[in-house]
């Protein structure tokens, strides 16, 4: 057993006002290489910068454009670190 059962992330994901990202890293005996790197756009009004308010107008539509950036490869089960922007 591992002293730290936690990997170095290979996926991240950027979520902007009208775009999301996806970037995937392959970390071999050499260094890191860019496995895929893609990116999406939202539809108008899914997500709304506020402080105060809710952010993601419809849930179900943002996982869906998760999905669908992710080739529909299913879920993510390991931690992913997020940009917001």
């Amino acid at each position: 057993m591992r002293p730290f059962p936690f990997k170095r992330p290979s996926l991240g994901f950027s979520i902007g006002a009208d775009k999301l990202g996806l970037v995937e890293v392959h970390r071999g005996w050499s260094e890191p290489s860019l496995r895929r790197c893609a990116e999406r756009e939202l539809p108008a009004g899914l997500l709304k910068l506020s402080a105060s308010e809710s952010n993601v107008m419809d849930v179900s539509a943002l996982a869906k454009e998760f999905s669908a950036l992710l080739d529909g490869q299913g879920k993510v089960t390991r931690p992913v670190p997020i940009s917001l922007s």
